[in-house]
């Protein structure tokens, strides 16, 4: 095998096993993958690797806000089911319980004034394509609580 195919095979699967380490740490699925240097396969062993998942749950960096968030439009509201459709990506279920907090610490909102159609951002614990609310904000609003 030519020598710079073969490097350039070892980097794209180191890639891929990076990039589904993040987005499984991301998710709160699974610990880091080891990065190039920490990499225990030896040269010309495969890495299996699955597919990524669809995008949709990020957290947001910085500032001390760890939970998990989902943006995209608001869809539907039914009493404490909301419905989000991320761009590109899942249809997610949002529980929203009575401790749930609307808006930002700057921009409070009510539940009202959060309506179908308007881009917004949940805040909260997921699993699968649910995410139960710990905040919901505008999409363009800070994420202003803890």
């Amino acid at each position: 095998m030519d020598t710079r195919v073969g490097r350039r095979r070892r980097w794209t699967e180191q890639v891929l096993v990076l990039s589904l380490g993040a987005v499984l740490t991301l998710a709160g699925c699974a610990k880091p993958s080891p990065g190039p240097a920490d990499s225990s396969a030896s040269p010309g062993t495969s890495t299996s690797v699955a597919p990524a998942p669809v995008p949709g749950p990020t957290k947001h960096g910085g500032r001390g806000h760890h939970a998990p968030r989902v943006t995209g439009e608001l869809t539907a509201k039914n009493g404490s089911t909301w419905t989000v459709r991320t761009p590109g990506g899942p249809v997610f279920t949002v529980i929203v319980t009575p401790k749930t907090r609307f808006g930002t610490v700057k921009h409070p909102l009510s539940a009202d004034q959060l309506r179908v159609g308007m881009q917004v951002v949940v805040q909260g614990s997921i699993s699968g394509v649910t995410i139960t609310a710990t905040q919901i904000s505008k999409e363009n609003a800070h994420i202003g609580y803890s």
